[in-house]
């Protein structure tokens, strides 16, 4: 009967003489273990076998044929995309086997950390997420394992860096634009997804020592009003940069991606205000008649002048001033000046936008022209209306006296003692003086009712 005889490769050959070695050690110490309890001669039967596998092992190991397995330079001494970039070992072949594999080594040499060896199927590796972490450099290498026999590491070693942390600047919707008011909104371009917060800087443009301000959000969403101790001014241009806050992919630390360009923004012009009250061009009741200006964004005081309308004879125009007031409401009393009556003056008004008197003022606003009343004149008394008969009882006629300080016509109506009208006359106030009354009369008594509008006297007169 013949034999069949197998023809094994070198590294099956490997394999099996260190697989008989570890079982003779495993024999060894097997029969050290069970012979008696451990001596000190029995250890060093122990150590002496266990020295003579680990040299056999070495020696093995070195029959193995070199394999080499290089890593590709796409990325060597270049900064990596993101950490979720991988990058790749050169694929290779063996002759009689497809079980073929990668073993990797990759060391952080910035922070001086690694992770064990891991082999795997794929060629393509990430930097693991153990030793991830931003500004810094990393080693990488792989080796052969063909069959589950790991061989030495033969290639190249590339150096990768961490991912640059992209900076940002103010969004275009911000950046190089002028503000609408001084509460706009300043927008930044979005950090990574896990940015915890953006802090945005501002300094003047003009300002070349770098004194900043700061201001620091949860979103990339800013008020132009929000900077600790630097308020904004009008009609000033600012430079605004950002950068934003992330956590560390290894330790979790918050991380600073460090500011980005800056950007030029301008605040809008001072807006003027003018008179709320009384409108423009009417004519107030007194001389002490309230006036009110309009609600200045922000404004901590007011301050009013006034002068009289310009006559157009070239003469300068002198401006009366109120003192500094803290509220917009007010009366033309305010000012040391003479108002006249039926004249024609110019109001204005400015505010501010700072807490003290030296703060932030605005231009006067437009002239607001009003009108003072005609001065009024004494009237005459009033005359309560009054008639009166006389002579009464008469002989022939009698005369009424009327006391009125109206000049409306005099009404008379002349009644009997039956109620009869025997008599109507209507006069002037000037003619009662002359007018006789009664000459056609019989004796009798009679009823007179004189008038004069609403006025009205009932008299009683007697004829003999």
């Amino acid at each position: 009967m013949l034999k069949k005889i197998y023809t094994f490769t070198p590294e099956i050959r490997i394999l099996i003489a260190m697989k008989k070695t570890i079982f003779l050690l495993a024999c060894m110490i097997s029969n050290v273990i069970t012979a008696s309890n451990l001596t000190s001669t029995n250890l060093q039967t122990y150590a002496q076998s266990a020295k003579s596998v680990a040299l056999e092992k070495n020696n093995l190991l070195s029959a193995l044929p070199t394999v080499v397995v290089n890593m590709n330079t796409t990325y060597n001494n270049l900064p990596l995309p993101s950490f979720s970039t991988a990058v790749s070992a050169q694929g290779y072949t063996y002759p009689g086997t497809t079980n073929i594999k990668y073993r990797f080594a990759i060391t952080n040499i910035t922070t001086n950390t690694s992770v064990p060896d891991f082999i795997q199927t794929s060629r393509f590796v990430n930097i693991p997420t153990a030793i991830q972490s931003y500004n810094c450099q990393y080693t990488i290498k792989a080796s052969a394992v063909i069959d589950d026999v790991v061989y030495a590491y033969a290639g190249n070693t590339i150096t990768v860096l961490s991912p640059t942390i992209p900076l940002i600047t103010l969004s275009p919707v911000t950046c190089e634009t002028t503000l609408a008011n001084l509460t706009s909104t300043l927008v930044a371009n979005p950090g990574f997804t896990n940015a915890t917060s953006y802090t945005f800087r501002i300094k003047l443009t003009s300002d070349t020592s770098g004194t900043y301000g700061y201001s620091t959000s949860s979103s990339r969403f800013v008020g132009a009003n929000t900077f600790v101790g630097f308020p904004l001014l009008y009609g000033t241009r600012y430079n605004v940069a950002v950068q934003y806050t992330f956590p560390d992919p290894l330790t979790g630390l918050p991380v600073d991606s460090g500011y980005g360009g800056e950007c030029m923004i301008e605040t809008p012009k001072f807006p003027l205000i003018s008179l709320a009250s009384p409108l423009c061009g009417s004519k107030v009741d007194n001389l002490t008649a309230p006036i009110v200006a309009e609600p200045g964004p922000y404004a901590t005081m007011y301050q009013f002048r006034i002068k009289k309308t310009d006559t157009g004879d070239g003469s300068a125009p002198i401006y009366y001033y109120s003192p500094v007031l803290n509220t917009r409401f007010t009366t033309l009393a305010i000012f040391a000046a003479p108002l006249a009556y039926d004249s024609s003056y110019s109001i204005s008004v400015r505010y501010c936008i700072s807490s003290n008197i030296r703060g932030t003022w605005s231009g006067f606003g437009h002239d607001c022209i009003i009108l003072t009343p005609t001065a009024l004149t004494p009237k005459m008394a009033e005359i309560a209306f009054k008639a009166v008969a006389y002579p009464n009882p008469f002989a022939n006629n009698f005369k009424i006296d009327v006391k009125t300080s109206g000049d409306s016509q005099i009404n008379l109506k002349v009644y009997d003692m039956m109620g009869r009208l025997i008599e109507q006359n209507t006069y002037n106030v000037s003619d009662m003086e002359t007018t006789t009354i009664g000459d056609t009369y019989n004796s009798g008594l009679y009823n007179i009712i004189v008038s004069q509008g609403d006025s009205t006297e009932t008299l009683r007169v007697i004829k003999r």
